[in-house]
């Protein structure tokens, strides 16, 4: 049996490496499955190192490409790959062209599929102008409609095959999800709720330089008796943070990151480390606080790890709507974007107090959501989902 694994165009490693995990966690395992991937020149090259067969075809885009010329690239890439490997399955994240190899040859598709792609906050908690991750542009504002595309209905112009089979990426025959129910929350009314499989987290293990692990030891040993906070973004997002990192610093914290920050003066220097790619269980075993953007992979860490976490806002729902279940758990707290609250540093700071005072999370709550991690990743059977997809 012969699967394809397509994950976006853009949005650097973070929907690839879902689609990397199910490889070598599950598929790799089983004899019958012939795993390859669609992905660009450079992640070829990672995943071939890992003998993981990759399909020989041109999927990249830049910014310098005219939308006409992308949309060629991409579905001359599809296609051709579809012809090669005739995939029994498609297995893909967030590639939202998928429907046009998939549903248009009646080869049944499995999505990566986090629930932020619907609402399950109470509507007093949303707000109006918040977007979907996907629909963020490299500005930080709304760069396109993605999600109101996906669903609202069939407009009588809508006459286009393709178009309506693009409205349906939605709608896979199965969608496995990359958390535990009680935090990727689906909504009352859902549809085809079966076809829906919770997996657990969808990460990697650490596979840092030794070089790398060296600095960070070095960093600790020289900050030990000093409070440890790792604030990270994670691969996508830009937000503004150093208002939050130069707080940090001031307090006495030593901050670990993933975000460019200007370093003011030697003190700061010497309780600061910066990197854009880090050992993310190594650090986070390592730190008393975590603080992030709710992005899908990156708020399991503290879970995982049993540590206290404040969250940031990026205007985007389905990390917010994720963030505000996390707070309502009772396992971290969340600070509103500047947009969303002019005295979002004062909210930080007094998370920060309530840090240091030990009442920023509920440690007994933190662990039973750990304990569901674990039950959710042993309960996931990879051919149950297999054959759900191909009956």
């Amino acid at each position: 049996m012969n699967i394809l694994s397509i994950p976006s165009l853009v949005g650097g490693h973070s929907h690839l490496i879902p689609l990397f995990v199910m490889h070598q966690r599950y598929f790799k395992r089983l004899p019958y499955v012939n795993n390859f991937f669609l992905v660009g020149e450079q992640s070829r090259a990672l995943l071939s190192s890992s003998g993981i067969n990759c399909v020989d075809a041109k999927y990249e885009i830049s910014q310098d490409m005219s939308v006409s010329a992308m949309s060629e690239t991409v579905f001359s890439a599809e296609k051709k790959s579809f012809d090669l490997v005739k995939p029994d399955i498609i297995l893909e994240d967030n590639c939202f062209t998928s429907p046009l190899i998939s549903e248009k040859n009646g080869v049944p598709r499995i999505s990566i599929h986090r629930t932020g792609f619907f609402r399950s906050i109470d509507k007093t908690q949303r707000r109006h102008h918040h977007f979907h991750s996907a629909e963020k542009g490299d500005d930080g504002r709304k760069g396109n409609d993605l999600l109101a595309f996906l669903h609202e209905g069939l407009q009588p112009s809508d006459t286009m095959p393709d178009l309506k089979l693009l409205k349906k990426y939605l709608h896979a025959k199965t969608k496995v999800v990359p958390g535990i129910p009680s935090i990727e929350l689906l909504p009352d009314n859902i549809s085809n709720k079966e076809s829906y499989f919770f997996s657990g987290p969808l990460i990697v293990k650490d596979n840092a330089s030794e070089a790398l692990i060296s600095e960070l030891k070095i960093f600790f040993d020289s900050n030990k008796n000093r409070r440890k906070v790792f604030l990270t973004l994670g691969l996508i997002d830009n937000s503004a943070v150093g208002v939050y990192i130069a707080y940090l610093l001031a307090q006495g914290y030593c901050v670990i990151t993933t975000v460019h920050y200007e370093i003011l003066n030697e003190a700061e220097q010497q309780r600061l480390f910066q990197n854009r790619f880090l050992p993310l269980d190594l650090v986070s075993s390592s730190v008393d606080l975590i603080i992030h953007q709710c992005g899908s992979g990156i708020y399991h860490y503290p879970i995982l790890h049993e540590k206290p976490a404040i969250t940031l806002g990026t205007l985007c729902y389905d990390r917010e709507d994720v963030a505000l279940v996390l707070q309502m758990r009772g396992v971290s707290k969340h600070v509103p974007h500047p947009k969303d609250d002019d005295s979002h540093l004062n909210i930080f700071k007094e998370f920060v107090r309530q840090f240091e005072d030990g009442n920023l999370c509920n440690f007994e709550q933190l662990s039973d959501l750990k304990s569901e991690v674990c039950q959710t990743m042993l309960a996931f059977d990879i051919e149950e989902v297999i054959q759900h997809t191909l009956n």
